[in-house]
Parts: C-alpha cells; sequence; structure tokens
C-alpha cells in the first residue's frame, strides 16, 4: 500500500501567480454549469410581463421576446421598477406621456388605436426594450466572467487547491 500525501490551500493561501492562474482557468466556473440568466428570465416575466425566449450574445448579439401585455403597462412597470431598463427610462416616461395625450385628446377607440398603432411603431419602444436587455444580459455575463465574481463563487464554495492551481 501507498500512501500519497498532497498539502492543499485555500485561494487567499496560493501566492498571487498561483491565484492569477487560478482566476484564468476557472474564468467561466459561474457560466457553464448553471443558467446564468434565469434571474434575469423570472424578473422580466415577474416584473414587466415580457417572456425571453432566447438570446445571443456573441456574433449575432441579438434577443427574441415576448412582450404579453400593452406596451403601455410595460412602461409603466419600467419607471416603476427600473431594474433591467434604467438603460432607457427617458424613452419609457416619453412614452406613457405621448399614450396618456392620446388618450386624453380622442374620444373614439378607432382612432385611439390607430394613434397608438402609431406612437408604438414611431417610439420603436420595443425595440429600445430588446435592446436594454441585451445590455442587461450583457452586464451580467461580463460580472459572472469577472475576477471578482470567479473569486466570490471558489470562496463560497470553499475550494481546497494544489501548489499548481487545480481544485482538489
Amino acid at each position: 500500500m501507498k500512501t500519497i500525501e498532497i498539502k492543499v490551500y485555500k485561494f487567499e493561501e496560493l501566492d498571487e501567480q498561483t491565484q492569477d492562474k487560478v482566476i484564468e482557468n476557472y474564468r467561466y466556473i459561474n457560466v457553464e454549469d448553471m443558467n446564468w440568466w434565469e434571474f434575469i428570465q423570472y424578473n422580466l416575466k415577474d416584473f414587466y410581463n415580457i417572456e425571453l425566449l432566447e438570446f445571443n450574445l456573441d456574433r449575432g448579439y441579438s434577443v427574441n421576446i415576448n412582450i404579453k401585455s400593452e406596451l403601455f403597462e410595460v412602461c409603466e412597470n419600467i419607471i416603476r421598477e427600473k431594474t433591467y431598463f434604467h438603460f432607457i427610462l427617458n424613452e419609457a416616461k416619453s412614452y406613457v406621456e405621448k399614450y396618456n395625450e392620446i388618450q386624453s385628446n380622442n374620444k373614439e377607440d378607432e382612432v385611439i388605436e390607430q394613434l397608438v398603432e402609431q406612437l408604438d411603431y414611431e417610439s420603436s419602444i420595443e425595440k429600445h426594450i430588446e435592446s436594454s436587455i441585451l445590455k442587461s444580459l450583457n452586464c451580467e455575463w461580463e460580472y459572472c466572467i469577472s475576477d471578482e465574481a470567479v473569486i466570490d463563487s471558489i470562496e463560497a464554495n470553499d475550494y481546497d487547491f494544489t501548489t499548481n492551481g487545480k481544485i482538489y
């Protein structure tokens, strides 16, 4: 029988060069085995009634969403909640103001409907919403792979490392 002893270290006990190596080796620890975007997906659904169907942060840089309520309601929620849409807060406020103006200045439902459709088209609010969601997803991705987030995950999981920076 052979007994082998291996010394293991906590992240903070490693020398700076090995810490840097660990961070680079485990850069994607927060994104490779979990759906890092689910928190955003649930909040979009719960607070804004927006379904995040798919997205691509690579070359395609796109998002596919389903807005399940009127744009006016979504914009009111954006103004109230702000969480993912601080990028377009002014556009949402402008949309709500114009929408309210249409409602107060017109009596016929058909005219109101046409003007709201025109407002939806001219304001491009749906495109602004998509763009803001993409920015939020990108910010979350960047944070998840940042040195700070990688170190936080390593420490939270109480990993031990060999002298060459491998998780033991």
